[in-house]
């Protein structure tokens, strides 16, 4: 599972330092030793090198990539290089304004096809930490 979106890093890791706002079942979690947010195989994409190698990933995975519309930021690039995979599955947890890219994927308008051609190398996996705080 990677998280990539430098600013949901960083509010993951603020949210993280709040634990004495989580709901009971957060704070159960952690107090029996699983911690609702670090767990091994959560990685955070911080390096924008590290963002292009995950576009190539081959494999199953999770991509946590926001940009409440999909109008900037990564996951324009996600949406370019895998959007038309049927193997994958795109989720909106979020509202999606009239006008936007988002909206149009979600109401069936619209699907963005990538300008470039697509690489067929597999480039390495992406070297970035496991996700932690400090």
């Amino acid at each position: 599972m990677f998280i990539d979106s430098p600013l949901g890093i960083r509010i993951t890791r603020m949210y993280q330092a709040m634990d004495d706002c989580w709901d009971r079942e957060a704070k159960a979690l952690k107090a029996a030793g699983d911690h609702p947010l670090r767990f091994k195989h959560l990685y955070a994409v911080e390096k924008f090198q590290d963002h292009r190698r995950l576009l190539h990933l081959t494999g199953p995975a999770v991509i946590i990539a926001g940009s409440g519309m999909c109008t900037g930021g990564r996951i324009v690039n996600h949406l370019k290089h895998g959007l038309d995979d049927p193997k994958n599955d795109l989720f909106f947890v979020g509202y999606q304004a009239k006008g936007t890219l988002g909206r149009a994927i979600v109401e069936g308008r619209t699907r963005p096809k990538p300008p470039f051609t697509v690489c067929r190398a597999t480039p390495p996996m992406p070297t970035s930490k496991p996700f932690a705080t400090g």
